[in-house]
């Protein structure tokens, strides 16, 4: 059949998909009527060169630009474009077009289609706004919590250490009690400040792993000792179990591992009243590079159907476990989120009264002990005393810092903002700075660049700068090193992280 018989078939003529035929100079030959109605233009004004019109001016460069490589390299194109009718009404199509060829290969013309695609390009517009309006309110949330978080975590800061200077003072027992419990409620406070915190940035995808060599079975041993103390307290037995065939040091990221085992034993300790609790650490069997932790204890368990959502935010067991254990229920959540994270897999087994066992894998690499290693230096260091330069603006934080070093050989001079900081460490010589990244006049950031581009200028020894923060956003340690800081310490800080900071100062040469 001819071909342009064919394209004035009745069939062709009615179909709901614009049809175009063209010579092969490019001259319009036929418009179907689907073609008029998507464009607006009639046929008469569609014939020739009138058709390419219909096309947006804006898209006009683009399609010359497709229209021209059909011509040139005799290859078939599509894209998206907007048509312009007569009465400023835009209509979105996707228009193709291929070549046409005679009996003899010869080149003959071109026929192409436009479909309509208008509502489906707004319910991609629609659908794109939404995500970036969701992407946004998840980033303006995590910046209001993380606000909120410095504004609690600086006070706590205070709270927190003024107990631990108490609890070294001589204390009757009621009021070592007193401490006692006031200490363990504000690390409480922290916890559930954290949750949420951490929570908030794994929903906006603003959560990540570091990388570095660590002993798989020294992060559970250290995280057992730890939960041990409570353990205790509840008159619980808490084990834990090693595979002989562990390998020595892996790469990966082991506070956020620890996080993981705090927040499953904390729910076991939490939850058993009577007997014990085990922690396990074994190759996954039949996996290659895959590592399988066990937390198992002999507490309440869980019923059937709440096994299913117990991994959901904000769920607790049943529902008097808020009420009677506290807790914020996220958890469990947080802990299946970093276990993903890690690109491993957390699952439970639980009877009802008689316990729970919950297990996680995490594939894993070693780690090269040579050029990597894991185990921390723990080589003694002679104390000397140092000029310690804290810039920190906070009145109450300042005399923490100073009753922290009261009893140490250490001199210790003070400043309120960025710009002291900056001329008091230009006219003396300090062994360490401490910087608390929130400021007024100069911010912690800036002082710290200001410091670094001065002892360039001038070829001076770089004075070792430790940032202090109590924000909590994703990034705040990369921020601060970047700025020229030599680490890093998040507020609430204790005396020992605070003396373990000092002794590592490095000596000068």
């Amino acid at each position: 059949m001819d071909r342009q018989v064919l394209l004035d078939h009745e069939w062709v003529a009615t179909v709901p998909v614009g049809i175009f035929r063209l010579d092969h100079q490019g001259q319009c030959l036929y418009v179907n009527e689907k073609w008029r109605e998507l464009s607006g233009m009639s046929a008469e004004r569609a014939l020739g060169e009138g058709w390419r019109r219909a096309f947006h001016p804006d898209d006009q460069p683009r399609f010359a630009q497709a229209w021209r490589a059909l011509v040139g390299e005799e290859r078939s194109f599509g894209g998206k474009y907007r048509l312009r009718r007569p009465d400023g009404a835009i209509a979105w199509v996707y228009a193709s077009a291929n070549p046409l060829t005679g009996e003899e290969g010869e080149r003959i013309g071109y026929v192409g289609t436009i479909t309509d695609i208008t509502d489906l390009h707004h319910q991609q517009i629609e659908q794109e706004t939404a995500r970036i309006r969701a992407e946004q309110a998840n980033i303006a949330k995590s910046e209001c919590l993380a606000n909120m978080s410095h504004e609690i975590r600086t006070p706590m800061n205070v709270v927190l250490g003024m107990a631990e200077l108490l609890q070294e003072s001589e204390l009757s027992s009621q009021q070592r009690l007193f401490v006692d419990t006031m200490q363990h409620s504000g690390k409480l406070l922290l916890n559930v400040i954290n949750d949420i915190l951490d929570f908030s940035r794994m929903e906006a995808g603003q959560l990540s792993l570091n990388e570095e060599p660590f002993s798989p079975h020294r992060v559970v041993e250290e995280t057992a000792a730890m939960m041990r103390i409570p353990a205790q307290q509840k008159g619980l037995a808490l084990e834990v179990a090693l595979a002989d065939n562990l390998p020595e040091c892996i790469l990966g990221d082991p506070n956020r591992l620890g996080q993981i085992l705090v927040n499953l034993l904390g729910n076991a300790v939490k939850f058993t009243e009577q007997g014990g609790i085990t922690v396990r650490l074994a190759p996954r069997d039949g996996q290659q590079g895959v590592l399988c932790f066990s937390v198992i204890d002999t507490g309440i368990g869980i019923e059937p159907e709440r096994q299913q959502r117990i991994f959901a935010p904000f769920v607790q067991a049943d529902g008097g476990i808020n009420q009677r254990f506290g807790g914020t229920g996220l958890g469990l959540t947080i802990s299946q989120m970093l276990v993903r994270l890690m690109g491993g897999t957390i699952w439970l087994e639980s009877r009802y009264g008689e316990g729970s066992a919950f297990y996680f894998t995490v594939p894993v690499r070693e780690a090269v002990r040579s050029r990597e290693p894991c185990a921390p230096d723990e080589t003694p260091r002679q104390q000397r005393p140092l000029h310690i330069l804290l810039a920190e603006d906070v009145d109450e934080n300042r005399l923490l810092f100073e009753a922290y070093l009261a009893h140490t050989p250490h001199r210790v001079v003070m400043v309120t903002d960025g710009e002291e900081a900056v001329a008091r460490s230009e006219r003396e010589c300090f062994d360490v700075v401490f910087m608390d990244v929130q400021m007024p006049r100069l911010d912690g950031y800036a002082a710290s660049r200001a410091i670094r581009r001065r002892e360039r200028e001038k070829g001076q020894r770089p004075v070792p700068i430790i940032a202090l923060s109590a924000h909590a956003f994703e990034g705040e340690r990369e921020r601060s090193l970047a700025a020229g800081c030599d680490s890093f310490l998040s507020k609430p800080i204790s005396k020992r992280m605070l003396l373990e900071a000092i002794r590592h100062v490095p000596w000068p040469p």
